[in-house]
């Protein structure tokens, strides 16, 4: 229960920073990007509650609304050998959030509906090689609400290196995490 009450502190914080950035941002309407709608796409790696991460996605900005559809993919990190199966949980999801830009950035943060699946183990069946644990098998989907928040530094007009926090909560099993991206954004 406490990592849930940490992330949605951290959410409702990125929100309220974004709000402010937005308003700031908004006021300056001599930037053409302020007006404009764009989409970009980003691509990355990290670590997550489950072990490691990947993850990729899809945003488009319409004025200062935003509509995103993202996976993420979190594979359990084990030693060779390691139990057996290995556990990973995954998620696809459609967002709508809130964002924030300036020629140098992008901020945003969204929530929305998901759907999360994965593999972990059951029950324990015996050792193998006297090294590897071999349990059961246990496969889940969930529907649940995914979250992420992002900041993206813009380098140039279409190339930016974004740091993206997710989350993914359903009642089978919640998980978190962070991803290094690189981004790409089309101005429309």
């Amino acid at each position: 229960m406490n990592k849930l009450w940490f992330w949605c502190r951290i959410f409702v914080c990125s929100g309220i920073l974004i709000s402010c950035l937005n308003s700031s941002t908004n006021a300056q309407d001599s930037l053409q990007v302020h007006r404009a709608n764009l989409y970009w796409v980003h691509v990355g790696f990290g670590g997550s509650s489950a072990g490691g991460a990947v993850g990729f996605g899809f945003s488009y900005r319409a004025n200062s609304n935003l509509f995103s559809i993202r996976f993420n993919s979190c594979p359990e990190i084990v030693g060779i050998p390691g139990p057996s199966p290995t556990e990973y949980v995954a998620d696809i999801g459609v967002l709508y959030g809130i964002n924030a830009i300036s020629s140098d950035f992008i901020a945003s943060i969204a929530a929305g509906i998901g759907l999360a699946g994965g593999v972990r183990r059951g029950q324990f069946l015996y050792n193998s090689n006297f090294v590897t644990s071999v349990y059961e098998e246990e496969s889940y989907t969930a529907v649940g609400i995914p979250i992420k928040a992002q900041f993206c530094w813009t380098f140039s007009p279409a190339w930016g290196i974004e740091i993206y926090g997710f989350g993914q909560f359903n009642h089978q099993r919640s998980f978190g995490g962070g991803l290094l991206c690189v981004q790409y954004v089309v101005l429309l």
